[in-house]
């Protein structure tokens, strides 16, 4: 559980509902290369076969869509499964760049700003109040930069949790503890099975006084200002995912199916594993260090979703970074106003340990002097990033279906580089003296 905590070990290395259909046409992918092997596939191979890196999946892309998408390796060990660009791994808080554009549709449509009191629309429409004395306020924009009094404790663990077919639950570290967190099983940490799972519930069980995972160290007053008072929280990326509900506009899970996903045709992409092809999921494996090998992870979900909970594709998610990329606005579908995406990526707070914060985005320097901008994601069997440098308008995607402190110790800090740099040679390629054609962007309804 503590991988998530830690993701900046992934920006260190790499830069610093149904089946969901939809009536466009994905014509911003480039045919990709012949299938003799490209340098950059050279690469990741050799560090995949150097690590014993089970799968892995990229996507590089440019402001018209993707340039290129690549699987390596195996989803599933086991079975044999191949990965290609549509398997859909576990993203962890890449998820959190999702829930960003979910909100900033919000702000857009004037249901929240990042000045709204999260404290009060919990009492209002929620039943109860953060556990924080009442002159300290809890905004969503504290919430977005990580400056807000809600911090990540052991209780965190207890948001991971595996649905039976009968539809029950039990918490991952009930069978997988040893595995995945064994200082906190060590620590004598017990979650219980009976508590509700979904969001709200979860929210309270945690936040709330008479929570039953609360514990004073989850809310903890910070008076310095930013960027002094900046601590990482999880928790607290679940809340602002939260007030999408809270505010009136929807559950995260369907506002983003329905806003984002079903106009960007990202068919492989969903919050419910029950919406996906299950043949086409990448089974998370956690490494054991003493005995040598991988253990894998039942296909697990998290009360917190918002943090960290969706499931995409490198295909899918390089269409969602280009129209990032693309100021909102791909393949004739507008997800986001110009104006709004530059809210979002500007950064709020900076000169933190990650960068510097807009909403949930980071922007960060790599290690060769460029400026990027993205989000890394750390979890039990899953690590991922996705960053694009808005000088060269390239970026990447880079998914796997291992712990990433295991991918730290064979994947150096250059990969993340040799991605962009194929990437420019790509849309040099690709797109020039090729026709492009400008669309009138409709807004996803």
């Amino acid at each position: 559980m503590s991988s998530k905590m830690s993701a900046r070990v992934l920006t260190r290395v790499f830069g610093a509902s149904a089946m969901i259909t939809c009536a466009c046409d994905d014509t911003t992918t480039a045919p990709n290369v012949a299938e003799t092997e490209q340098p950059l596939d050279i690469a990741i191979k050799t560090k995949m076969t150097f690590g014993d890196i089970p799968g892995v999946a990229i996507a590089l892309v440019d402001e018209h869509g993707i340039l290129l998408e690549r699987g390596y390796g195996l989803a599933d060990l086991q079975a044999v499964t191949p990965v290609t660009p549509d398997t859909s791994f576990w993203l962890a808080s890449i998820t959190k760049t999702i829930t960003a554009t979910a909100l900033a549709q919000a702000m857009e449509a004037g249901k929240l700003t990042l000045n709204t009191d999260v404290k009060a629309l919990l009492k209002r429409h929620a039943g109860f109040e953060i556990a924080v004395p009442a002159e300290v306020p809890i905004t969503l924009r504290s919430l977005v930069t990580h400056t807000s009094p809600i911090s990540d404790t052991a209780y965190y663990a207890c948001s991971y949790f595996v649905r039976g077919k009968s539809g029950a639950h039990r918490s991952l570290l009930e069978d997988y503890g040893t595995v995945v967190a064994p200082d906190l099983v060590e620590a004598g940490l017990v979650c219980d099975d009976g508590a509700p799972v979904d969001l709200g519930s979860f929210l309270h069980s945690y936040l709330a006084t008479d929570g039953i995972y609360y514990d004073p160290k989850n809310v903890v007053e910070r008076t310095q200002p930013p960027p002094d008072n900046y601590e990482y929280s999880n928790v607290g990326a679940a809340l602002a995912g939260y007030t999408l509900e809270l505010a009136g506009v929807g559950p995260l899970a369907e506002v983003a199916a329905k806003r984002i996903f079903r106009p960007l045709c990202m068919r492989d992409t969903s919050f419910e594993l029950a919406a996906l092809d299950v043949s086409k999921l990448a089974t998370p494996y956690a490494w054991q260090a003493e005995q040598q090998k991988y253990v894998p992870l039942p296909e697990y979900s998290l009360s917190t979703y918002p943090d960290g909970a969706l499931r995409s594709s490198a295909h899918d998610l390089g269409r969602f970074l280009a129209m990032i990329m693309a100021q909102g606005c791909l393949d004739g579908q507008r997800i986001l106003q110009p104006a709004t995406v530059q809210t979002m990526l500007e950064p709020i707070v900076r000169n933190v340990a990650d960068g510097n914060i807009g909403i949930f985005w980071d922007t960060v320097t790599s290690r060769t002097g460029r400026t990027l901008i993205g989000h890394t994601g750390g979890d039990p069997g899953a690590a991922t990033a996705m960053f694009f440098d808005p000088k060269a308008k390239v970026g990447y995607v880079f998914l796997s279906n291992t712990d990433e402190e295991r991918l730290a110790e064979v994947i150096d800090a250059d990969l993340g580089e040799q991605l962009l740099v194929a990437a420019e040679q790509r849309h040099k390629e690709v797109r020039t003296n090729a026709e492009r054609h400008d669309m009138v962007c409709s807004t996803a309804r």
